[in-house]
């Protein structure tokens, strides 16, 4: 069995003896299974970009967070202590 021109051509089979019916339903099936591939392709590589859009977002909120948190955890530790040493 061998493969030429997109056709699947079949030992003492040459390629200009194959039906036309069958190379339309070789063909046919090459785009059949072949299209599916492409358009999950697609749309995966256009969710990448979106997911790396939005993690680029969070990173931004997660540094602003951070220091927000940071800020509020000295705070109430100065707080306690100043407490403490007035009690």
């Amino acid at each position: 069995m061998a493969l030429l021109a997109g056709n699947i051509v079949l030992p003492g089979q040459d390629h200009y003896t194959m039906g036309t019916s069958r190379r339309r339903c070789l063909k046919a099936y090459a785009i059949g299974t072949g299209l599916p591939v492409l358009i999950f392709g697609v749309l995966m590589s256009a969710r990448v970009a979106r997911v790396s859009t939005w993690l680029n977002a969070v990173t931004r909120a997660e540094r602003i967070i951070r220091v927000a948190v940071s800020t509020a955890f000295i705070g109430v530790g100065i707080y306690l202590a100043v407490r403490c040493m007035q009690a």
